[in-house]
């Protein structure tokens, strides 16, 4: 993990060539490319990314990344970075980038950051070998986000030097508080669903892992750490028990997982 780590790092040596101007503001750092699935990320991702002063669009897959990757680069006017989370329907960020390398968009004119729930060191070789160039950590800290934009993007204004405060409760509004809420509500009654039914069988354990990591990748913005790190371990154990080690695990974590609720 440590030379993927390194990897990383040394990564922000590469130059990186300045972006056309034609049709773009001078107003803003640069222009992003958030791709997201989960509303509640979308939201806050780029709340957050207004806030440090970046102009970001919103692709919703794989898919309708590569499709505006693609034609933002004929229209000439490039995004300067992609934003790509991992696990997406349609299409993931892995084959997403993979697809947007091989139409020869090089990293040096379009560096990709995986944003990840799942930061080991596999996952990190994974979006090494796909084309990536770093990562972020959900859920995503304001702080570190602002650190990768400006290891990874040539401003068209100086970057702001002082330290953005963490995000707080006082932040979001009410709707999208109440939006997480809904969520978190939905989330944790498919889970509570799937131990009573039972049969733990890789389709509903996969539904179920897919629930769980939007969660672990939201909680700790509102509040819901530790709810948040009891989802990831129970995603990851979901992709390493055996289904004859499912029911007593999931009992067991479904338990700590009210609790932390």
């Amino acid at each position: 993990m440590k030379h993927d780590q390194d990897q990383i790092r040394t990564g922000a040596d590469m130059p990186l060539h300045s972006k056309a101007a034609t049709g773009r503001s001078s107003s803003v750092n640069a222009r992003l490319l958030l791709v997201e699935d989960h509303d509640v990320n979308q939201i806050l991702i780029q709340a957050m990314t207004r806030k440090l002063g970046y102009e970001t669009e919103l692709a919703a897959d794989g898919t309708e990344a590569v499709a505006k990757v693609t034609r933002s680069k004929s229209e000439d006017i490039p995004y300067d970075l992609v934003l790509m989370d991992i696990q997406m329907p349609f299409m993931d960020g892995y084959e997403a980038t993979r697809i947007i390398r091989a139409s020869g968009i090089s990293a040096e004119n379009l560096p990709i950051i995986a944003v990840t729930a799942n930061a080991f060191g596999d996952d990190i070789r994974s979006c090494l070998e796909a084309g990536m160039q770093s990562h972020i950590s959900k859920p995503v800290d304001i702080s570190n986000l602002q650190t990768v934009l400006q290891q990874w993007t040539k401003p068209r204004k100086p970057h702001r030097t002082e330290r953005p405060a963490p995000a707080s409760r006082k932040d979001f509004d009410d709707a999208l508080f109440e939006r997480y809420q809904t969520r978190r509500r939905d989330a944790i009654s498919s889970i509570v669903s799937f131990v009573q039914k039972g049969t733990f069988s890789d389709g509903e354990s996969l539904q179920i892992r897919e629930k769980l990591h939007k969660l672990a990748g939201t909680a700790a913005m509102f509040g819901d750490r530790k709810l948040g790190n009891h989802a990831r371990l129970i995603e990851d154990g979901l992709q390493q028990w055996e289904i004859s080690e499912r029911p007593q695990k999931m009992r067991s974590a479904l338990q700590q997982l009210l609790e932390a609720a």
